[in-house]
Order: structure tokens, then sequence, then C-alpha cells
């Protein structure tokens, strides 16, 4: 407690101390500041802008007291971006304008609030003049006017528009309903209407393209349009539009029809017309190809050619009993037609197929080692057998390369031999060669002396007999 009591007295005596040298004032200067209103005005497009200039108030406070008799004036063009003289009353719009107070009687200064920003609202709330220039228009098929013609619209500003609502189809007898808005910037609205006839009197018009009765083939195809056209004063070519009835062809004669055309606006044209049926239609035979590469060892006696044929087509039943197949194909590599005719009794179709014949054999090649001196002329073709029963001239695309072979030094080597068929397989195979400073004869040529010796031998003991069978002989006679 002793503690305590210390505390406040040393307390008190600072403040004391303070107070009489004035650190602390106990008089301390008042608070001002300022409140406004009607910080937001509307003013009526085209009004005096001065007459609302003194609209916004502002109320001083002292120490959160208002005082009724402070003398407050106002500063609005000032530098401070924006002016009052900048609001254009004729121009709708938002406008700010930087207001300050000034009071003269308790001289405030610039205290809190002495500035503020009010706006200021241009507004327009007279809607547009719209004048329908005639409420009804008669407008004939297919012409062009200009809505906007009919419409006269003012505004007591600048940037009114308006806009046209109508779905009119000029092409369409009827009567249709404009209705025509005029919206100013400030969204004010004023609304109209007027109304469009359109009208016609003339049927569209159709055209026989053709000369005399239209001819169609019996069950052939055919085309019942290309032979009308149909136009319209407005509508222009209506080709198109036309409805055809149901041409049947599946019987000779001579049959009438009628067709219909409409017009957009409804009006209808019938014209009649007579179609006759006939039958001039000549078979086709149609093949799957005009080219087939087939091997030469079918049986083409036997072959079946009705194969390539797709269809035949004719106005009539096909019967295949009057379909005739001939050729000249042989056994032979090489080009051959196939000649094909059909005939329905009145008309004969013709159709070819080119026919080529190949092997599918590559040649074949017989040669085995080949021993030679190195003293000998050697021609390998005496050891190479060609064998190719498509191709006569074979022997002709025989190429050997024996490049690599010196018959002069004896050595083991290797050649190769090419051939190539007319059908364009070809076959190659390696072979080897011996060249040996002590052959005399190769192996071919052993064989050949040895089947000498051997008939050689044949020979004498044919002979040794025939004079034994001779001395027998005549020894009987003798005897």
């Amino acid at each position: 407690m002793v503690i305590s009591r210390c505390k406040i007295i040393l307390l008190v005596l600072i403040v004391l101390f303070l107070l009489s040298f004035g650190i602390i004032n106990i008089n301390a200067a008042p608070t001002f500041k300022y409140e406004w209103t009607n910080t937001k005005i509307d003013i009526p497009l085209g009004e005096t802008v001065d007459k609302y200039k003194y609209y916004p108030k502002a109320i001083l406070y002292k120490d959160n007291m208002a005082l009724g008799d402070a003398q407050i004036s106002y500063d609005t063009e000032g530098a401070w971006l924006y002016y009052f003289k900048n609001i254009n009353t004729n121009k709708p719009g938002v406008y700010k304008v930087w207001y300050k107070a000034f009071e003269s009687k308790y001289s405030p200064g610039t205290c809190i609030n002495y500035k503020s920003l009010i706006t200021f609202n241009v507004i327009d709330e007279e809607p547009p003049k719209l004048d329908i220039i005639n409420k009804n228009i008669n407008v004939r098929r297919g012409s062009s006017i200009s809505l906007d013609d009919n419409i006269n619209v003012t505004d007591n500003c600048d940037g009114v528009r308006y806009v046209i609502t109508a779905d009119i189809d000029f092409n369409k007898i009827g009567n249709y309903e404009v209705l025509v808005s005029a919206i100013d910037k400030s969204g004010n609205r004023v609304s109209d209407n007027f109304n469009v006839t359109v009208y016609e009197t003339e049927k569209p018009i159709v055209t026989y393209l053709g000369n005399g009765i239209i001819k169609i083939p019996l069950k052939g195809d055919f085309n019942i349009r290309e032979y009308f056209k149909a136009t319209d004063v407005v509508d222009g070519d209506i080709t198109n539009k036309i409805i055809f009835p149901r041409i049947y062809n599946d019987r000779l004669g001579l049959f009438d029809y009628e067709l219909e055309v409409e017009n957009n606006s409804g009006l209808k044209t019938i014209f009649p017309f007579q179609v006759e049926i006939i039958d001039d239609v000549i078979p086709k035979i149609n093949l799957s190809t005009h080219n087939v590469i087939l091997d030469y060892k079918e049986d083409f006696n036997t072959y079946d050619f009705t194969r390539y044929i797709r269809s035949i087509t004719d106005n009539n039943e096909i019967n295949y009993d009057n379909l005739e197949i001939k050729h000249n194909i042989t056994d032979k590599i090489g080009s051959y037609i196939v000649n094909y005719s059909y005939t329905d009794g009145n008309f004969i179709a013709y159709e070819t197929l080119d026919v080529s014949l190949v092997s599918h054999d590559a040649p074949i090649i017989e040669v085995s080692d080949i021993l030679v001196n190195t003293k000998e002329n050697v021609d390998l073709m005496n050891f190479i057998n060609v064998i190719d029963p498509s191709d006569k001239n074979i022997l002709s695309s025989v190429v050997i390369d024996d490049s690599n072979v010196t018959y002069e030094k004896e050595g083991t080597y290797y050649a190769s031999v090419f051939c190539m068929n007319s059908s364009g397989l070809s076959q190659e195979k390696r072979f080897k060669i011996v060249v040996d400073n002590n052959s005399i004869i190769n192996s071919d040529n052993l064989v050949f002396f040895i089947v000498i010796g051997v008939l050689g031998f044949l020979l004498i003991g044919i002979i040794i007999l025939g004079v034994i069978f001779y001395l027998k002989i005549r020894k009987r006679i003798i005897e």
C-alpha cells in the first residue's frame, strides 16, 4: 500500500509540472467537419443548369454539433479535373463536379470533408416522335420496297434509332403487319404499325421442249423432266417445282398424262401431255474386265468365259441361250481375243475380251561341274541344258557369266548362267569350273569315248559272229 501511494503522488507531481510549463493544454482546439446533402441531382434534358447549381449543400459541424449560423460559400471551378461549366443539359449523361466548401465566420479551413464530388444526371424522359406515312401499302408480288421510306422518326436529341419487325415474303401473296419501335439513347420508346399487302394474278407457264409425242423405251430408263420447263413472272425458273405423274413403261402403247406446277403464291397450272412406249433398246453386254492374263496350260476348249460377263441389259428378259462366245486361243503364249455376241431377236450386241497367255513356271537350268584342260577351247553351252515348254526361243535369252574364270591357269572357278522366258520369269544357276593342266579330256569327252569304245566292241563282236555264221553256212553247202 505504501508503494502505491508513492506512485500516485509521483504521477500528480509530473502532471502539475507539465501544466506549469504549458506542455499539456487543457483548452484544446475545436474539431470541424462538413457533411454534404443533395450530392446526386437529376436535371431534365434541355433545362438551364444554373438553377441546379445551389442544390448541393454542406453543413459545418464543430465538435459534432451543427453550426446553423455558419456562413458557407462554394467553389465549383477549381483545378480539380471535373468542373460545373462542363455540364451539357442538351446531352443526356452523367456529369461530375467537384464542390469545395469555405466558411468565413468560424474559419475552419480545409477541415474534414470540405471537398465533395457531386453527380449531375441529365436525363431524357421524352419519347421520340414516330410518324407512319401510309398505314396500308399494296405491293405487286416480286417487287421490292423500302419499309424505311414509310417511316419518319424525330427526337429531342441525337442518337434516336428505330427497329422494324416484319416477316414479309414479297414473293408470296398475303397481308403482312409491320411493327415499328423508335428508341432514344435514354430508353424512351414509342411504337406503331402499318400493313403491307402482296398481290398477284398471273399463273406459271409450262413449256414443252420436245418435238411431237414423248417416246420412252420399253422397260428402259428415262427422264420425263427433260421435256418440260416452267417459268413464273416473279419466281423465274420453277421447273424444279413441277409435279409429274407416275409414268409406266412396262407395256407398249400411247398414254395420256397431266402435270402440274404451283408458284410461291399458290397459283397453279395444269398441263396435259402424251407418252408413247416403244421398243428401241439395243442389248448391251457388260464385262467385268476387258483384259485378262491366263496360264497357257489351261484347257480352253472347256474354259468358261461367261465368268467375265457382269450382266447383259435389255428391255426384254435376258435369254442366255442367245449368247455366243468365240475365240481362237491355242496352247501357245501370246495375245488372243474372245468375241461375245448376244441377240434379242431385233438387235445384236458385241463385246470383246483381250486374253494374254503366260507361263507361271520359271525356266529350268541343268548344269553340272565342268572339268576342262588349260589347252582346251571350251563352249560352256555344251554343258548347259535349258528347259522351258512355254518358250521355244528360251535359248536366245541365255546369258553366261564366266568373267571370273581364267582358262589358262589351273584352279577351281565359279560361273553363272541366267535366262528369262517370254512371260518375264527368270532363273539363274551357279556352277563350278575346274581347270586342270593334266586333263586331256573332260568328263563329258570321257563318256563319249567310253560309249564309242563299247560300240566298237559290239561292232567287232557282230562282225565275228557274222563271219562264223557265214562259214557254217558255207560248210553245209559244200557238204
